[in-house]
């Protein structure tokens, strides 16, 4: 009886573990350039809105996103000196892709502080509807001696 109950437990948790690690892909709708308005917050601070396209690569169960760092706008400008953004990849299945890790952007002005730097600690990408991508991306700001949290929304749509 021991040793049914041995083997079944095992075939089991083979069967938990099988089902885990092969997860479907993530929609092949993730793909492609969205456009929508993204919100860039510092904790306590101002929020600073604009529109920005978000460029996504989708490959199985891989998702990357090129434009998750501040962008140029009237209140949020990049140093003319900026190379090609940091890349975040997430991973996931279905409609939801998540992200942890540090990602650190190039420097950003913003007002009243020429110097800011910007590392993101985790994101989430989600789908929802038939034509709406949701992302948002947790981390810190750091500049003129200060440090805040910073939280980065996008809703957009192909």
């Amino acid at each position: 009886m021991r040793a049914s109950a041995l083997v079944a437990g095992l075939v089991l948790s083979s069967c938990a573990t099988q089902s885990s690690s092969s997860a479907p892909p993530l929609e092949t709708e993730f793909g492609g350039t969205w456009t929508g308005a993204a919100s860039f917050a510092l904790a306590g601070k101002f929020a600073v809105y604009y529109s920005v396209p978000v460029v996504i690569a989708v490959s199985g169960n891989t998702v990357s996103d090129e434009n998750i760092c501040p962008m140029d706008t009237r209140y949020l400008t990049t140093k003319s000196d900026r190379l090609l953004p940091p890349s975040l990849k997430a991973t996931g299945s279905g409609a939801a892709a998540a992200w942890g890790g540090s990602l650190e952007c190039p420097t950003v002005e913003l007002i009243g502080c020429d110097a800011v730097a910007v590392t993101y600690t985790n994101a989430t990408l989600t789908l929802s509807g038939i034509n709406r991508l949701t992302v948002v991306a947790l981390g810190k700001a750091r500049g003129c001696n200060t440090s805040y949290p910073v939280i980065l929304t996008f809703v957009g749509a192909k």
